[in-house]
Order: C-alpha cells, then sequence, then structure tokens
C-alpha cells in the first residue's frame, strides 16, 4: 500500500451557485477502492474584504453517474474569518468508504442565506489516496 499522486483542482470562481470543481477541463470526480482513503485540502481564497464563506458539498455516487442530491450531501462551510492574515482559509478532510466523489461549491452568507457577491473569491481542492496498491 502506498500513497497516491497528488492532484490539484483547478482553482473554481464562486458565486451563489453551486458548481463542480474542476480539474483539467473535466468534472472532479475520485473513485476509491476498498479500504483507500482520499486525503483533501480545501483552499478557499476570499477575496479581498470578504464577506461571505464558501459552503463546500461532497457528493457521493455508487457509480459515478447517479448523484446525491445536493440537499444530502456532506456539507462544510469554511469561514472567511478563519484564514490566516496572508493565508487562504484552508480546511482537511478524510473520506473513506464510498464508491466516487465529486465536489461542488458556492459563497455563502453568513446569516446561511443565499451568497453571491464575493465572486472573485476561489477554492481549490488538493487531493491524494492513502492505500493505493502497488
Amino acid at each position: 500500500m502506498a500513497w497516491g499522486t497528488k492532484g490539484t483542482s483547478t482553482a473554481l470562481t464562486l458565486t451563489g451557485t453551486y458548481q463542480t470543481v474542476q480539474e483539467s477541463a473535466a468534472d472532479l470526480e475520485i473513485s476509491l477502492n476498498p479500504g483507500e482513503l482520499l486525503q483533501i485540502i480545501a483552499d478557499f481564497d476570499p477575496q479581498a474584504s470578504a464577506t461571505e464563506n464558501c459552503d463546500l458539498l461532497i457528493q457521493k455516487s455508487v457509480d459515478g453517474t447517479e448523484w446525491e442530491s445536493d440537499g444530502e450531501a456532506s456539507r462544510y462551510i469554511i469561514e472567511y474569518a478563519n484564514r490566516e492574515s496572508d493565508d487562504p482559509a484552508e480546511r482537511g478532510i478524510e473520506i473513506v468508504g464510498g464508491h466516487t466523489y465529486r465536489f461542488r461549491a458556492r459563497v455563502r452568507d453568513t446569516d446561511d442565506t443565499v451568497g453571491g457577491t464575493d465572486t472573485t473569491s476561489t477554492l481549490t481542492i488538493h487531493h491524494r489516496k492513502d492505500g493505493v496498491s502497488a
């Protein structure tokens, strides 16, 4: 068992509507074999004078074609206020147990209403599998 190759998504410019994170012009969809673990770092780079948080969904699929709905997916809020003064806000997440995952995100107001004004904020997903067969 070994670590897989590190991957990095294309930076997604966020809006008030969920969009799917991409890598190399295709939706970032990661499939796991039994026993593999997926480690991600979600890198939220809010715009200057940010007022909205990143609303990140991690959707599951049993086969990579039919996806869990936005309302049922695992949801993470990455707050702009938690970033270090000179670094983006980052959230580490470990995923295990499912077949295929994809990531969707948007900006969201701090009172949890739909956002959409921080339109220069971006999200990048760094990912690596653990338990890859040699």
